[in-house]
């Protein structure tokens, strides 16, 4: 199935529905519309289409409405082709996770958004902090969990994306693929919430459960964001950082280097100290713990 298919691609209203009421029950209204698929393509590629003159007459006709305002939702249960960062696909089984993506609208003018996945993944963490689990952030969008033998295991990834509506405001697309159940991969581990929770749960986290979560979860942080920017989260990230304090290696100008990183600069990217005391911004690529065997 292609993205040239949208056609076949018709969203579950029953679906909505009942993740709406979940939000509802949960008093998180600041995304007005849901629109849920059982199987899409991508949740970022239909987020684009809905919210344009050719989808608005599918978005009127499948979404479920929560609170009076424009921002939406677009989640499906299975991604054929979900979006993952630098082009690459990202792996979406059919009920493994929640593949959703979050749309709003911002003003250029006022509101940068250097950074703003490293906020929505601090966010997440701590959201799920109340829940008793310890989860860290691997720089720059994913959550991970750290195994027994020191191998990572990927539980969410995060990509934003942006596109031009007017003179100053624009589309902001929020993707999010967090795992409720491990899924096979050749690419990575991973781990799921279902499993990470089952011990301290008398029943399993529900489909509605997980995504109520992850949605207050990002409500929270594009809130506190919009006010604040990257710096508001700049310790926080310190915080729950993998990365924060250890060596790694990445390639700048096309060659192989390492340092240890000490933090990150005010538009999200790593800051790392070579040997020498000489520190560099990574703003993108690639970056490997040295002292994990796979991450």
């Amino acid at each position: 199935m292609s993205l040239t298919n949208r056609d076949n691609y018709t969203p579950s209203k029953p679906l909505a529905s009942s993740l709406a009421e979940s939000l509802l029950a949960a008093s998180v209204t600041d995304f007005g519309k849901i629109v849920a698929y059982q199987t899409c393509g991508s949740t970022m590629e239909e987020a684009q289409i809905l919210l344009t003159n050719t989808g608005s007459d599918k978005l009127e006709r499948y979404c479920a409405t929560v609170e009076a305002n424009n921002n939406l939702i677009v989640v499906s249960k299975e991604q054929t082709l979900g979006k993952g960062r630098d082009g690459r696909v990202f792996l979406s089984q059919k009920d493994f996770g929640i593949w959703a993506t979050f749309c709003m609208d911002f003003d250029m003018n006022e509101v940068s958004i250097d950074g703003l996945s490293l906020a929505i993944g601090v966010g997440l963490v701590e959201e799920l902090a109340q829940l008793g689990l310890e989860i860290g952030l691997k720089w720059p969008n994913d959550l991970v969990v750290v195994e027994s033998d020191g191998k990572l295991s990927k539980l969410c990834g995060i990509l934003i994306e942006t596109s031009l509506r007017t003179n100053a405001l624009s589309s902001l697309r929020i993707g999010v693929g967090l795992n409720l159940r491990a899924s096979s991969s050749h690419e990575f581990k991973s781990v799921g919430l279902s499993e990470l929770l089952e011990s301290s749960r008398d029943q399993p986290l529900s489909y509605e459960e997980g995504f109520t979560l992850l949605t207050r979860s990002i409500a929270k942080a594009w809130t506190e964001f919009k006010l604040g920017g990257i710096e508001a989260f700049l310790t926080r990230w310190e915080k729950h950082s993998i990365m924060h304090g250890k060596q790694i290696s990445f390639i700048r100008d096309g060659k192989n280097e390492s340092g240890v990183v000490v933090g990150l600069d005010n538009h999200g990217a790593l800051l790392v100290r070579y040997s020498n005391g000489y520190t560099v911004n990574i703003h993108s690529g690639e970056v490997r713990l040295l002292d994990v065997a796979r991450n």
